[in-house]
């Protein structure tokens, strides 16, 4: 083999650079989407869902602040009468997790305050009021939808 027909460094590293890159864009595609299951693994019945809080630790006229998921914050609010309700826990200003404060939820990173009643702005910069939560009652627990 002449130095003519040798193959350049720019050959080489570009075609070194080719055959790493084909295998790995390969299992780039074929891994399966990321989600939840929404089956249990041997029956195929639906996952029992995680309780959020119990009745028998949430005195009337209390909130708490669970994250039953990172970054999904549940506030579940028992008020005077024992209804339960729940207020998303995540902050309408920078997405901060609040916490429970007596009768009011309170952002740590910017000072917003909300009602657990409704969710409504009683202190900023919040402009916007926590969306409510879809929970039940099954018993002592406290579960989300």
């Amino acid at each position: 083999m002449t130095a003519a027909d040798a193959p350049t460094r720019r050959t080489f590293l570009v075609a070194g650079a080719g055959a790493l890159a084909v295998p790995v864009l390969a299992a780039c595609g074929a891994a399966e989407p990321a989600g939840t299951p929404t089956t249990g693994p041997a029956t195929g019945t639906a996952a029992a869902p995680t309780p959020l809080a119990s009745l028998t630790d949430l005195a009337p006229g209390t909130a708490v602040v669970v994250e039953p998921a990172p970054g999904e914050g549940v506030a579940v609010v028992r008020d005077e009468a024992g209804d339960v309700h729940g207020l998303s826990a995540v902050c309408t200003h920078r997405a901060c997790l609040v916490a429970a404060r007596g009768t009011e939820l309170v952002c740590p990173c910017h000072g917003s305050t909300f009602s657990t009643t409704d969710g409504a702005v009683l202190a900023g910069p919040a402009t916007q009021p926590l969306p409510p939560v879809e929970l039940r009652v099954e018993g002592d627990d406290v579960l989300l939808g």
